[in-house]
Parts: structure tokens; C-alpha cells; sequence
């Protein structure tokens, strides 16, 4: 097995490429054989998360805006009883941009069995906090400080239409398509409130990601064109 790596140079950060290679055969005196093709494009923008912390509706006054740890079950039914908060900014992309995909990106350290994450809009402001599993908000009970989430049960105000569904059956890399939501976020920044991960699911399997205070923090890839330019 041969293996062949280039560098490119001279591209522009914020500008989106496709990359294609193509490898044929050389089977020797002038002859050869099959010819394979692939490309890959990369995405425009990679963002970090501005906001991420977890609720815990087993300790609803507590705060993990620092942990380095995100969480989410299926131990409740409904939308189980650990359930995580992000949110990024998509201020600083250019005006006139169209998005044409949106990904959210965690790395799963964690999992203890195959079931669905959800991800969901959230429809009222919050805060990351300053806890690690101590006294701060956001938490199941408020979103932020001495302000209780609308949802007089808490866990988070949640627009309960499905954005993108992941079967946890693996740790590593989960990845949601929320291209709706981002382009949403984008085109009235007043409705990002950021979005919630979830299970609709019931027993007690859990799964871990790291937050942006871990080894591989939460991102957004973002492809986009812009109306008169180059992306």
C-alpha cells in the first residue's frame, strides 16, 4: 500500500474547497488498471460554543457550566433527566451569507448503550454558569439566576420538534444536521437561544461528551455561499 500527501497553500480562512484526488494503477511497462476518484469539501467556518453547560434534574439547584463534561440520558422518559445546553454565535459570518449546512459536532468519551439524542430548538435565554456541579444557574430549576425556566417542571423551554436525531451506539464523533436552526440563527439572531440535546427515550443508558472546557470541545461546521463573493 502506497500513501501520497500534499500541502496546500495560499487558500483564504473563510473560503470553502473541495479538494479531489484521483489514483490509477501503474501495473508496470506502460500498462495500467483501475482509476479511483474521491473529494472531500471543507466547511467555511468552524465555531466553538459560546455557551454549554448540562442539566440534572437529580440535583435541580446545580450548576456544571465549567465541567468539563457534557451529559445526556434517557433515564426519564420524556426527555430524560440529564440533558445538555449549547449555544454559538453566528454574528460574525458575513452578510448575505445563505448556509447550505450546518453541523454540530461532539466527541462522545462515554456510553453506555445504544439509544436516540435528539436535538431540539430552546426557546428563552440562559447561562452557562460558573458551577461544577454546585449552586449557579443555568440548572433544571432556573435559567438564570433567580429566573425559573417557563416550563413550570424545568429542564429547559424546549420547542419539541425533532431538528435531527443520533443513535449513541458508539463513543467518538456524534454529528446532528441543524442547518435549519443555524440558518434561522443566522437570518434573526434575536431567536438563538441555542439548542438542547435530549432522548426521548426510556431506561437508563447515559452518554458523555466532552464540553468546551474538555479535551475535544463542541463545534459548529458551517458551509455557506454569499451573494456576490467567492465562498
Amino acid at each position: 500500500m502506497q500513501s501520497f500527501s500534499e500541502t496546500i497553500s495560499g487558500v483564504n480562512a473563510g473560503d470553502i474547497y473541495t479538494v479531489t484526488a484521483t489514483a490509477t494503477v501503474d501495473l508496470g511497462g506502460g500498462n495500467y488498471g483501475s482509476t479511483s476518484e474521491f473529494s472531500r469539501s471543507f466547511p467555511n467556518a468552524i465555531l466553538a460554543a459560546e455557551q454549554d453547560t448540562y442539566l440534572n434534574s437529580d440535583s435541580s439547584g446545580s450548576n456544571y457550566g465549567v465541567s468539563d463534561s457534557l451529559v445526556v440520558d434517557k433515564s426519564g422518559g420524556e426527555l430524560g433527566d440529564q440533558r445538555t445546553l449549547l449555544q454559538f454565535d453566528l454574528t460574525g459570518l458575513p452578510p448575505g451569507a445563505t448556509i447550505t449546512n450546518a453541523t454540530l459536532v461532539l466527541y462522545a468519551s462515554s456510553n453506555t448503550g445504544a439509544f436516540n439524542v435528539n436535538a431540539y430548538r430552546l426557546t428563552n435565554p440562559w447561562d452557562e454558569g460558573l458551577g461544577n456541579a454546585s449552586a449557579d444557574a443555568a440548572s433544571w430549576d432556573d435559567r438564570q439566576d433567580g429566573q425559573a425556566w417557563d416550563n413550570v417542571d424545568g429542564g429547559g423551554d424546549v420547542d419539541l420538534n425533532t431538528i435531527d436525531t443520533v443513535n449513541t451506539s458508539s463513543t467518538g464523533e456524534h454529528a446532528w444536521d441543524v442547518t435549519s436552526l443555524a440558518t434561522d440563527w443566522y437570518n434573526t439572531p434575536a431567536n438563538n437561544f441555542g439548542l438542547i440535546l435530549a432522548s426521548p427515550d426510556s431506561g437508563s443508558e447515559s452518554v458523555t461528551y466532552d464540553s468546551k472546557e474538555g479535551t475535544t470541545a463542541p463545534r459548529l461546521l458551517l458551509t455557506y455561499t454569499v451573494t456576490g463573493g467567492n465562498n
